[in-house]
């Protein structure tokens, strides 16, 4: 019994595996992990920064197919031509626009086994390429992967969405911000008043976010061909304008502007190290000499790697205006009302009104002390040039000018006693030209004496040395600035006739002035004539004068000594409530 059962046994085991042998021996069936693996394709991540070094860029090709087939990549890049790829050979992969798609790259697609099927039979792994980028371009340039068949061009294996590769773009972060000094213009276009003394500023701002091994610089560079639009020459523009550079916007250092070879301005600043992930700034101040005709330039800014290779670009409109007169280049004067208070009056810095003045301003009160007010220099609307001023006891006073506007003197200086021996003070401006200026005093007798300022703080002027006699003839006295155009002051006298006469100053402290010569009668109509230095910012002294009227006339000055002064133009009325004016 045991026997039979053993017997049994054999038989299904047996009969099981022929039944097996024969499923399998069938024709047209296979196992399935006898199947051939699909062909893939994949693309990797690459990062490059703009203007450096190219970067390795792999894709990657499994299990292609033995029939001729090649790689497609298509790449997001705007069709801005910034993305430059090559194989690993070196050979250009041009980067194809498609209408209607993106651009597309194409690589082994040629037919180089020469059977007529683009593509050849291609062998599993990583395809090297490298690639690089310029201005302009994309931050992001997303890029998919296609394997196509060489005889039918059909997709054989593609990247899938979401998990496609790209190349990313790093562009250094680069700013220049320029700003005029009253806030009224900035970024990338400016006004740059000429002859203004505050300076236009620019901020440039760099930055990096992945590492920069090499230190860079950056370059200014004012554009040949805005320089030349503008009317300017290279060597022109040069010579009026001022740079300085600084690394924290305290500590500012003289830069020099050079004409490159092509006719533009260039001016390079030292080199540094960028930081990564952050941002380093410099500073810029930029100022235009008076004089300079209207116009606009492009500034451009860069900032350049030790192989000279432009890492970042940005450029701004800077506009030079003429409008406006500086206020170191117009003239001040005073008057003193019979409360006691001083008044500043400006000539206006509106060039299309010359001669005219700005409202004025009150610089204080208790003048009415003194018997004697007279400028010692010329007054500038920027709060410069000295006043000298005789109190009731004969003590003369100084009263510097501290060069702001708002508060135009420091607090008096004793001189010394015993002026009260004058009866009348001039300014007499820089006799002699050292860049002092003089005092004259005439006194009771008619003589004429000179005070040659010193410059010295303990003793402002140096002893009296004696002009001459005869100076008792004149109404008027009053210092008229440089009108023959030596550099030094000249003087002018109105008689009691009302001829008006020129002393023009000799240099010589001993004999001051040349033999007078007479520039005009009739100015027996005014009760004050007073010098009032350059109104306008032609370089030639004004003068104004006031009738009994009140009436305030202006004489432009013209720079002809034979002839010295225009025709009258009325500048007011009510001038008669000063009891001087200077």
């Amino acid at each position: 019994m045991r026997h039979h059962r053993i017997s049994r046994t054999r038989l299904a085991v047996a009969t099981a595996v022929a039944f097996a042998a024969g499923i399998a021996g069938l024709p047209g069936v296979a196992a399935a992990d006898d199947a051939p693996p699909a062909p893939g394709i994949s693309v990797g991540i690459v990062s490059v920064e703009v203007n450096g070094a190219s970067a390795e860029w792999d894709v990657t090709v499994t299990d292609p197919p033995a029939a001729d087939a090649y790689v497609r990549l298509t790449v997001n890049d705007g069709g801005t031509g910034g993305l430059h790829i090559t194989d690993d050979a070196g050979n250009a992969l041009p980067l194809v626009d498609v209408p209607g798609s993106t651009g597309q790259i194409l690589i082994g697609a040629e037919d180089s086994d020469h059977d007529g099927v683009p593509g050849a039979p291609m062998s599993a792994g990583v395809i090297r390429l490298h690639v690089s980028a310029t201005y302009p371009v994309p931050t992001l340039n997303g890029v998919r992967g296609f394997l196509e068949d060489g005889a039918t061009g059909a997709d054989l294996a593609h990247t899938a969405y979401g998990t496609n590769g790209s190349i990313e773009v790093h562009e250094p972060f680069f700013q220049a911000v320029w700003q005029d000094p009253d806030r009224m213009t900035g970024g990338s276009y400016v006004d740059v008043a000429t002859g203004d003394k505050r300076a236009t500023t620019g901020h440039v701002v760099t930055g990096q976010s992945t590492p920069l091994a090499p230190v860079t610089s950056t370059r200014l560079t004012i554009t040949a061909a805005s320089i030349a639009g503008s009317g300017y020459t290279p060597e022109q523009l040069a010579s009026a304008l001022h740079l300085s550079y600084s690394t924290d916007a305290a500590a500012y250092a003289s830069q020099e502007l050079t004409v490159a070879a092509d006719g533009s301005l260039t001016v390079e600043f030292p080199g540094r190290q960028w930081t990564v992930g952050g941002t380093a700034g410099e500073y810029l101040k930029l100022t235009a000499d008076w004089g300079l005709p209207a116009g606009k330039v492009i500034a451009r800014a860069q900032t350049l790697d030790q192989d000279g290779k432009v890492r970042g670009s940005t450029a701004a409109e800077l506009t030079f205006t003429t409008s406006v007169l500086p206020a170191d280049l117009r003239s001040a004067f005073y008057g003193r009302d019979s409360a006691g208070v001083l008044w500043q009056y400006q000539s206006t810095p509106d060039v299309t009104r010359p001669g005219q003045l700005a409202s004025r301003t009150s610089v204080g009160g208790g003048w009415q002390g003194y018997t004697a007010l007279a400028p010692l220099g010329a007054f500038k609307a920027d709060g410069t040039g000295d006043l000298v001023a005789r109190d009731a006891s004969g003590v003369l006073w100084l009263y510097r000018g501290t060069g702001s506007a708002t508060k135009p003197f420091a607090n008096r200086v004793r001189i010394g006693g015993g002026w009260n021996i004058y009866p009348t003070l001039v300014g007499a401006g820089d006799l002699t030209g050292d860049g002092h200026a003089d005092l004259l005093g005439r006194d009771s007798a008619g003589v004429l004496w000179l005070y040659r300022g010193t410059g010295s703080a303990t003793k402002p002027l140096a002893d009296r040395v004696r002009v001459g006699g005869g100076w008792q003839g004149y109404t008027t006295l009053t210092g008229a600035g440089d009108v023959t155009g030596d550099g030094r002051g000249d003087l002018l006298a109105v008689d009691s006739a009302g001829k008006m006469w020129l002393y023009a100053s000799t240099g010589n402290a001993a004999a001051p002035y040349r033999n007078r010569a007479q520039i005009g009668g009739g100015w027996q109509i005014y009760n004050r004539v007073v010098g009032v230095a350059d109104m306008t910012g032609d370089g030639h002294p004004d003068l104004l004068a006031r009738d009994p009227a009140g009436r305030l006339w202006y004489y432009r000055g013209t720079g002809n000594p034979a002839a010295p002064y225009a025709s009258r133009v009325q500048n007011g009325t009510g001038w008669n409530i000063f009891n001087t004016l200077l």
